[in-house]
C-alpha cells in the first residue's frame, strides 16, 4: 500500500513539474530578471444555430503551449464561461462566447501554441488530434503583444437532438480594436507596464478548419480519434 502511494505521488510530482505554470507579467521587467513579458487575449465564441435543440453547453476553452527548447517547460492560458468563475474580461461578438486578456512572463526563447481543448457538458472533452503551430518569441526584458487568439466553434445536431461539436476555426490577429482593448485592460491590471513599450509580435498563421463528427462505434478509423466515448453517443474527430 505504502509502495502504491509513494508511486502515486512521485506521478504527480512529474506531471506537476512539466507544467510549469508562467510568472505575472511584472516579474519580466524586475531588475535581472532572465524572463521576457507577452501579451495576448484568448477567447471562444459558439454559435449553436446548426442545432435546433439546446446544444451542449462550453463550459471552458484551454489554449496549451510549450517552450521549443526545453520539452519540460509547458503551460496553458485557459478561458472560462463566466456562469462557472471568474476571469473573463469580454464577449466575443457572437451568439455565445468569452474571452480573457493575458500577461505571461516566460523565459527568454522560442515557443508555440499545439493544442486547444474544449471542455463542453458535464463529460465531453475535445481538442485537436494533429498538432499545429502558432510560434511566438520571448525576448528577456522585452514586452511583445501577438494578438488574440480565438477558436470560433460551430455545432449541428446529432441522431439524439443534442448540439454537438461540429466545426472549429483556429485564429490569431491584431487589430486596431483589439490592440486598444487588450492593452488597455493589461495596463489597468498592472500599472507598473503602463510606461513601458509593448511591440506587437505579428505572427504569419492562416485559420485553420477543424471537423468533428460522430458515428457508430463500429465505423472504421483511419485518421480520426476517440476523445469522448460512451455507449450511446461516441464523438469523433478529424483535422483537415
Amino acid at each position: 500500500m505504502i509502495n502504491r502511494v509513494s508511486l502515486f505521488a512521485t506521478v504527480l510530482f512529474i506531471i506537476s513539474c512539466s507544467q510549469i505554470q508562467p510568472y505575472k507579467i511584472t516579474d519580466a521587467l524586475q531588475t535581472g530578471s532572465d524572463k521576457g513579458g507577452l501579451v495576448l487575449s484568448a477567447s471562444w465564441s459558439d454559435d449553436p444555430s446548426g442545432a435546433k435543440s439546446a446544444a451542449e453547453s462550453t463550459s471552458s476553452v484551454t489554449f496549451s503551449y510549450r517552450s521549443l527548447g526545453h520539452s519540460a517547460i509547458k503551460g496553458k492560458v485557459v478561458v472560462p464561461r463566466s456562469k462557472w468563475r471568474k476571469g473573463v474580461d469580454f464577449r466575443p461578438d457572437a451568439p455565445m462566447g468569452e474571452g480573457s486578456i493575458f500577461g505571461l512572463a516566460l523565459a527568454d526563447g522560442d515557443y508555440e501554441f499545439y493544442r486547444w481543448t474544449v471542455y463542453q457538458g458535464k463529460a465531453d472533452i475535445i481538442y485537436n488530434s494533429k498538432a499545429f503551430s502558432i510560434p511566438f518569441t520571448v525576448k528577456q526584458g522585452e514586452l511583445s503583444y501577438i494578438g488574440e487568439l480565438n477558436l470560433d466553434i460551430f455545432r449541428r445536431e446529432n441522431l439524439y437532438g443534442y448540439g454537438i461539436f461540429d466545426k472549429g476555426t483556429l485564429s490569431l490577429g491584431i487589430t486596431d480594436s483589439t490592440r486598444e482593448r487588450d492593452l488597455g485592460i493589461m495596463s489597468e491590471r498592472y500599472p507598473e507596464i503602463s510606461s513601458t513599450r509593448i511591440n506587437d509580435q505579428y505572427i504569419d498563421f492562416k485559420p485553420v478548419l477543424f471537423s468533428l463528427y460522430s458515428e457508430a462505434p463500429s465505423a472504421t478509423l483511419r485518421d480520426t480519434r476517440i476523445i469522448f466515448h460512451n455507449s450511446r453517443n461516441p464523438t469523433l474527430f478529424r483535422y483537415r
